[in-house]
């Protein structure tokens, strides 16, 4: 959280497309040194990693989401992720409504919240950015609710400005 890129280290892609540090050398009696991925994440905070050639003209990216927030019930799901490194926005994305489904979102962050009638897409699907911030407080609770026919799906979470 809160930094920018880093590269970790060189990396190979051997015959069987494996990524290692480095490749075989049987004249050397070298083997290879696959590299061991781990990652440090909170929930619902997505991670990033890419892949590029040193020219830059082969490049691979993919994020993750290790410990995802969410809910389900039934066939709806819904889902916070914390797109900002900041973590004072997060996205809400819902599926598994019925098209076009009447929805309620309430929200609730520290003495302050609301609710808002809308619709689920003609896919069934919900999606929308939120800001938790309250002025005046670095940090609270805060809860997220999405009654609607199909399911109510509800999360409570921390928060920070």
């Amino acid at each position: 959280m809160g930094s920018g890129p880093q590269g970790v280290a060189d990396a190979f892609v051997n015959g069987e497309g494996l990524i290692v540090n480095r490749l075989a050398d049987p004249a050397h009696k070298t083997s290879e040194d696959p590299i061991d991925f781990r990652v440090v994440a909170g929930r619902a905070e997505p991670k990033r990693v890419a892949l590029t050639s040193d020219d830059g003209t082969l490049r691979a990216f993919a994020t993750a989401i290790p410990f995802p927030l969410e809910q389900m019930s039934g066939e709806c799901r819904l889902s916070l992720k914390w797109p900002l490194q900041t973590m004072q926005a997060f996205v809400l994305h819902g599926s598994g409504f019925q098209p076009g489904e009447t929805l309620v979102v309430e929200f609730a962050s520290g003495s302050e919240g609301g609710k808002q009638q809308t619709s689920a897409t003609s896919t069934g699907t919900y999606t929308t950015a939120i800001l938790p911030t309250v002025k005046g407080q670095k940090a609270g609770k805060a809860s997220m609710a999405l009654p609607a026919l199909s399911a109510t799906l509800r999360f409570n979470f921390l928060r920070r400005n």
